[in-house]
């Protein structure tokens, strides 16, 4: 597998294709998003893109959304912190086992490896979909200086 996704409940899945990871983490997302309308008394298809936006912003600065990590990313991190040679290959064994399409609890060795690895954005695998990790984007620009 090439993906490992660890969920805001840190549940674990693992992807081949990019595709796969972005349609979990939207879907995450949009279980989020339902229940933060059900608790606020909203309908979805009534709300206007603010009232979407604000919802995204509020329900990924509680859930902080999906992280995605390249599995040789981790695998290169865990040589790198001279891992045991047996957790290594538990760790290829976990990340190729075609059985990982169902979440599972994360492995405290990979939680242990994962803190000191950089996620990949979500929006470079799902192009620029809205999702909890990127729909306060667009406020970081304005207020660049630069710009």
């Amino acid at each position: 597998m090439k993906y490992i996704v660890i969920s805001p409940k840190n549940k674990c899945m693992c992807y081949e294709y990019a595709e796969q990871v972005a349609e979990y983490c939207m879907e995450k997302d949009n279980d989020y998003l339902d229940r933060y309308c059900k608790d606020q008394q909203l309908e979805y298809q009534n709300m206007t893109p603010v009232e979407i936006g604000y919802a995204y912003t509020t329900i990924g600065a509680e859930h902080a959304g999906c992280r995605v990590y390249e599995t040789k990313e981790v695998i290169k991190a865990m040589a790198e912190e001279a891992v045991e040679t047996e957790l290594i290959l538990e760790a290829k064994t976990f990340f190729d086992d075609h059985r990982r399409m169902h979440e599972v609890d994360c492995p405290g060795y990979l939680e242990d490896i994962l803190v000191g690895v950089t996620p990949i954005p979500l929006s470079s695998l799902s192009g620029n979909v809205y999702s909890c990790e990127n729909i306060d984007g667009a406020s970081k620009e304005r207020t660049n200086p630069g710009v």
